[in-house]
């Protein structure tokens, strides 16, 4: 589920060199001259009113080189509530201007990938500049009958470039509440004016802000501004938010219960399901199973903005819905098993968590799961995963705060967080080297959350080439051919067990009259770029563990020469530790162990972070030299 896009255009940055025309301001070759796109002005004034909400827009750019084109791609949603009142697109070059009449704008279905039909639409134009530099002026004018959505105020349209000004101004009734939260990291500088009916933020020659490795998410590092209406109209129909008790009542009864009535099928099921078992736990799983083999997701964002679930009926009938109808089918089969349970909103992301902002009653998140109370604790469910267990969620939706919408009102909660010791890979390979140095091995993974997680987002659910070409690929060794694969998925609990055997048609490298034996399996880390200027903490979402066992028959007659010494590193970003050990029966053991902690450093232990990931890829490489007794 999206967050219903009243309106807007996708623009992109990148860097360059100055030119100068006259639509030009005097200072716009001085300010950043090294960026190939400069944002000029990036205002928004919004006029709010419980019935009708007019967004007006004006966007300048300086466009310096062909990087920066994307600039110059614009898209207008709008639907039957939404509409697009004025748009005024302009390019100046140094001695021409071009407007661009919105008939000459592409009409779109505003579907993605995932979705089967959406009642938005977009008014789309690319631009194919005949030289550089130019200028483009965008001004837009965008009347919504939907007023629960007040746009957010961003001041980088995208972080990679310069922003020389940017206003945000919203203008409501003064007897109207709106409920606000203005985030301000500490390296910016923003003037707020507030007054009653009022708000205005602004921000003058702010400097490109690209996202750096392993540096904090785009809510936390960036200035930002949020808005919520305690009273809203949204599709013709009037809602309250004045308290998260007002909005989980209107949600519940207006959006979320209703479609969650099972019909006398539905029932039949629920009860075909549930009668062997007692205990709520193992009904809710028979359930969630019965749902994950039984229906796929798509995406529908139609009705009440798109966020009024399609109903349990329908997607039984239908064998799809996307996360809200699937989470109202279950809610539907769990209510016909007298079992309660209560559709949670909650912002999704796999690279990492972000939390609702408890400040805001109302409308939050992109994305629907269930929260299914039980004896022992919370059962959760991911309704649109094909093959993660009932109660586990993943890093998309995991260790982060949630709306849960009960018939009392909303409740804030958590969703469990996942613990690094349970986000585990331990690989298991014993190979078998023959006098021509090729090897024959089988290969044994057993994985959990996290790590599970990732394996079977890989591996599982392909068809056989595809699931073969799969493994050779991610293992990317010369010559390795893969054959016999297993793969065992746990309903109980996130574990992932697979099984393969690997041929390879020289496993060492030759170094005189002796040979390298270096481990086979080991993922060393990718190692992040240098960054002597470094801004953003070192942020690390997710702990977890990988382990790996490669035990090396030799060919009889073969001897060591050396063997690396064992090692142990202990950093506060982790754990790494490897060693070899030689056995008389021509057998060696390579053990490596690494354990990455989670957390949040401060830039200038970013270098320390680099040496560390270093240090692990260079003992990673480090060889067993072994050599023939004869030649």
């Amino acid at each position: 589920m999206k967050t219903r896009l009243l309106f807007g255009w996708i623009i992109g940055f990148l860097w360059g060199t100055a030119g100068t025309f006259a639509q030009l301001p005097l200072e716009a070759d001085t300010l950043f001259p090294q960026a190939d796109a400069v944002v000029l002005e990036h205002h928004t004034e919004v006029d709010w009113a419980p019935r009708k909400m007019t967004v007006r827009r004006k966007f300048r750019v300086l466009i310096r080189r062909r990087d920066g084109d994307r600039l110059a791609r614009v898209v207008l949603f709008y639907n039957p509530r939404v509409k697009i009142k004025k748009v005024n697109l302009v390019f100046y070059h140094r001695n021409s201007k071009r407007r661009i009449p919105l008939k000459d704008f592409d009409d779109l279905a505003a579907s993605g990938t995932h979705t089967l039909y959406t009642d938005d639409r977009v008014k789309y134009y690319r631009y194919t500049p005949p030289d550089y530099p130019y200028l483009m002026e965008l001004e837009t004018e965008i009347v919504s009958e939907n007023t629960a959505f007040i746009p957010s105020w961003h001041p980088y349209a995208r972080s990679r470039f310069p922003v020389v000004s940017s206003e945000y101004v919203l203008n409501f009734p003064p007897e109207d509440s709106i409920h606000f939260s203005i985030h301000i990291p500490s390296s910016f500088t923003v003037t707020q004016t507030r007054e009653p009916g009022r708000v205005k933020l602004a921000l003058r020659n702010a400097p490109p802000m690209p996202p750096e490795p392993y540096g904090l998410p785009p809510h936390k590092r960036l200035p930002r501004a949020n808005f919520r209406p305690a009273e809203f109209y949204l599709a013709g129909l009037h809602g309250t938010a004045r308290t998260w008790t007002d909005f989980g009542r209107w949600a519940y009864n207006t959006l979320f219960d209703p479609p969650s009535e099972p019909t006398e099928e539905i029932a039949r099921i629920a009860r075909q399901l549930t009668r062997p078992y007692s205990r709520t736990e193992d009904k809710v799983r028979a359930i969630y199973d019965y749902v994950q083999k039984n229906m796929r997701y798509v995406s529908i964002q139609v009705d009440l903005g798109g966020w009024k679930p399609m109903p349990a009926a329908e997607v039984h009938r239908l064998k799809y819905g996307d996360c809200k109808g699937l989470t109202a089918y279950t809610r539907a089969l769990l209510k016909a098993a007298g079992i309660p349970s209560y559709v949670t909103l909650v912002y999704a992301h796999s690279s990492y968590p972000r939390d609702v902002n408890e400040r805001l009653p109302g409308f939050q998140g992109n994305h629907t799961i269930l929260c299914v109370p039980s004896e022992k604790d919370t059962i959760w469910l991911e309704t649109t995963s094909a093959y993660l267990p009932a109660g586990y969620l993943g890093d998309f939706t995991s260790d982060r705060k949630v709306i849960v919408i009960e018939p009392d009102g909303a409740r804030i909660v958590r969703t469990p967080s996942l613990k690094t010791e349970n986000n585990r890979e331990e690989t298991r390979a014993v190979w078998h080297i023959s006098e021509d140095l090729s090897a024959r091995g089988r290969v044994h993974i057993h994985s959990q959350g996290l790590e599970m997680e990732n394996r079977m987002a890989r591996f599982y659910k392909l068809k056989p080439d595809d699931r073969l070409r799969a493994y050779m690929e991610f293992y990317d060794l010369p010559g390795l051919k893969i054959s016999n694969i297993r793969q065992k998925r746990d309903t109980l609990r996130p574990v992932f067990d697979e099984d393969f055997q690997a041929e390879l048609p020289r496993i060492l490298r030759r170094a005189g009259n002796s040979y390298l034996l270096t481990p086979l399996l080991a993922r060393s880390p990718e190692i992040p770029p240098k960054d002597e200027e470094r801004r953003d903490s070192v942020y690390i979402p997710w702990g977890r563990v990988r382990m790996l066992t490669e035990t090396y028959r030799l060919p009889r007659d073969w001897k060591i020469e050396f063997l690396p010494a064992p090692v142990e590193l202990e950093t506060p970003f982790g754990r790494y530790t490897r060693k070899f050990t030689y056995h008389p029966d021509g057998k060696i053991i390579f053990e490596r162990s690494l354990l990455l902690r989670p957390g949040m450093f401060p830039p200038s232990m970013y270098e320390d972070f680099r040496r560390f990931l270093k240090k692990i890829r260079k003992e990673d490489r480090n060889p067993v030299i072994i050599k023939p007794l004869s030649p």
